[in-house]
């Protein structure tokens, strides 16, 4: 199994397939690169599909330094240097989003586009901000975590989809498809990776971006609402949103045909 080791000496998982222009999949909090295998299976027919777990998710070890928006982007950067990436497309989900925007100043010479999947640029509302969720909303959660971890997950990832796709590729088949590949990441690695999650602020980030950017977003996310992606829409030049109705946190894993066929239309455009 391939790994990379990053300055601070955390060995990271990846994996690749396929051949063609480089497609880079960034997870979210508490999954894993195995949320992306629809995708992998989809699209590694034409192009060069890359997956891998942040550290402390996953396959990749723990961080002794901490968990942090500038280390996790470190280690997107440090990817792209070992594999000598270049013309890719970034792909970032819920955290991922956060992560892939920390690390675009240092990639951005290398991207040719971007897609952001239940993204935001910040989380957490603020006074400036009313598209993110209450404070209050990662805190009770790590709070929940510290007192039963297996509660405190289970519950995050059924709110991940909306009722109706339960029906379809809901928490069940998660629960019997991805998650028993899953190594569960520890209390000590969730706790700050959500401290992260609830303090990173992307958006001055936004404006920076002149490549093409496509935002996708189910209009039933709880997890991260739909206004979030709205947002950076309208802050990222030229940027294309797409609202799937009736999906919620994860449409690449609910809903893969709807949501490849996007990808499909917009890398087609980007790679001719």
């Amino acid at each position: 199994m391939p790994f990379i080791t990053t300055s601070d000496q955390v060995k990271l998982y990846y994996e690749e397939v396929g051949a063609g222009k480089p497609l880079l999949f960034v997870h979210g909090w508490s999954l894993s690169s195995q949320i992306w295998s629809r995708q992998k299976e989809y699209f590694a027919s034409r192009y060069r599909c890359i997956v891998f777990d942040l550290r402390g998710h996953g396959r990749s070890q723990p961080s002794c330094s901490g968990y942090g928006i500038e280390a996790l982007a470190a280690d997107v950067t440090l990817l792209f240097d070992h594999l000598e990436l270049a013309a890719v497309t970034l792909f970032g989900w819920s955290l991922g989003s956060l992560v892939a925007l920390a690390a675009y100043p240092a990639v951005r010479d290398r991207l040719t586009s971007l897609v952001l999947v239940s993204g935001t640029a910040k989380y957490c509302s603020a006074a400036d901000y009313p598209h993110g969720l209450p404070p209050k909303e990662p805190r009770s959660l790590s709070l929940l975590l510290r007192r039963n971890p297996r509660k405190a997950l289970d519950g995050f990832l059924q709110r991940m989809f909306f009722s109706e796709e339960q029906s379809e590729r809901g928490f069940k088949e998660l629960a019997r498809e991805v998650l028993p590949k899953l190594p569960v990441s520890a209390e000590t690695v969730l706790v700050p990776v959500l401290q992260t999650l609830e303090t990173a602020d992307m958006r001055s980030v936004l404006a920076t971006i002149t490549e093409p950017a496509l935002l996708v977003h189910g209009d039933r996310d709880v997890i991260c609402p739909a206004d979030a992606s709205r947002f950076m829409a309208g802050q990222i030049s030229g940027a294309h949103c797409t609202i799937l109705a009736g999906a919620g946190h994860a449409p690449m894993y609910s809903r893969p045909r709807e949501f490849n066929s996007v990808i499909d239309e917009f890398l087609e455009k980007i790679y001719g």
